[in-house]
């Protein structure tokens, strides 16, 4: 990975820190050719919290964390029960999730 990637994965996780349990990227991001202008960032997002709100409570409050990151994001939510769920019953899910582990 570049630095640049590793500079914008260590902002997300300094934004998610003690607020999101697990986060994973995937998607075209994970590729050697990712363009920021033309690609959105993919991120995979488990909390055992995001039981309590709804999807789009939950979308709102992990898209404030990342405002201050000039990168478009496309943000995916999952309970961790879901999760595990979504591992199991789905192997393109599952492929991308062991590429883009943090």
């Amino acid at each position: 990975m570049s630095q640049a990637k590793s500079d914008i994965v260590n902002l997300i996780r300094k934004s998610f820190k003690n607020k999101v349990s697990n986060f994973f990227i995937i998607g075209s991001f994970l590729s050697d050719s990712w363009n920021y202008e033309n690609s959105d960032i993919d991120i995979v997002c488990v909390d055992k919290s995001f039981e309590e709100y709804s999807y789009f409570e939950n979308k709102k409050y992990v898209k404030k964390m990342l405002v201050d990151i000039p990168y478009n994001f496309d943000i995916f939510i999952y309970t961790p029960t879901q999760f595990n769920d979504k591992l199991l019953n789905d192997l393109r899910f599952h492929k991308q999730i062991l590429k883009g582990a943090n």
